[in-house]
């Protein structure tokens, strides 16, 4: 065993990460910032397995650990499962060696006493067997019992209000288009739907305002009475909503789904309630 101060142990994950063959397991509540970055350099196209168990208790909890890291974690072929009662940090390395402490992988969590948070940590190795799989065994059972792991095939998640005959959808995947077939999961079978309409919004610009009512999602109604309705220049008009669109664009798309029925048991049954938001 070695006690770990916050002056060593960024390095420690790093020598030990460096001597990874097989794989990577990591559990921290956040993850951000470029000592996480480096440290995923190291695995990169050797062939080391990567997962990942991250905290997800609330919405603020993906800010502090933000896209990015999901774009790193991809990048090298790992695997993210979110826990949402995680609040261990610890690492394994080739089923040999352990890091656990008080230290998030974040800058304030892996920076030097002098600068981040104080933080202290514990290193094993196989020469205290025992500990590393105990440890192995705890990372396994977070992920198994207590973690979610989103298939590569979601789509996207399903919005309220969700009706017996049809559902709506905001998608993560754009290859989604109308006439496609979709699954949505649930514990008794699977609902069965066919998407209808797919509708593209931008919520950096305006919402029709004679036909839908004023929605907080859209650009406020004041700056189109601004564009639009104040007698300007029509080029002027042009060059004001181009410059709107560029500040601002942010788009989402969210489809429609005819419900065809529940397959359970093998069997395609007739939908009699809706079921919960939730995945699609």
């Amino acid at each position: 065993m070695e006690l770990l101060t916050s002056d060593e142990i960024l390095k420690r994950i790093e020598e030990v990460v460096k001597s990874a063959r097989k794989s990577v397991k990591i559990a921290s509540a956040w993850i951000k910032g470029r000592p996480f970055e480096s440290i995923l350099e190291f695995i990169r196209d050797r062939g080391v397995e990567l997962e990942v168990i991250l905290r997800a208790s609330e919405l603020n909890d993906l800010f502090i650990t933000d896209e990015k890291v999901f774009r790193k974690i991809q990048e090298v072929g790992g695997k993210v499962y979110l826990c949402e009662r995680l609040h261990a940090k610890f690492l394994i390395v080739d089923e040999e060696k352990v890091i656990l402490g008080s230290a998030n992988l974040t800058e304030a969590g892996l920076s030097d006493l002098s600068k981040g948070n104080i933080e202290v940590g514990v290193f094993y190795d196989n020469s205290e067997g025992v500990v590393v799989g105990e440890l192995l065994a705890y990372f396994e059972s977070i992920k198994k019992d207590h973690s979610h792991e989103f298939g590569k095939d979601l789509l996207g998640f399903t919005l309220n209000p969700v009706k017996s005959a049809s559902f709506e959808f905001i998608l993560v995947d754009d290859a989604v288009g109308e006439q496609s077939y979709v699954e949505v999961k649930l514990p008794d079978g699977v609902i069965l739907g066919r998407v209808v309409s797919v509708y593209s919004y931008d919520t950096g610009f305006f919402a029709n305002p004679f036909t839908s009512q004023e929605s907080k999602v859209f650009a406020p109604i004041e700056d189109f009475k601004r564009i639009f309705a104040e007698g300007k220049d029509r080029e002027w008009k042009k060059s004001a909503t181009y410059a709107y669109l560029s500040d601002k664009r942010n788009r989402v798309r969210i489809a429609t789904a005819q419900s065809i029925g529940m397959v359970r048991d093998g069997r395609l049954e007739l939908i009699r309630e809706p079921f919960d938001v939730g995945e699609a």
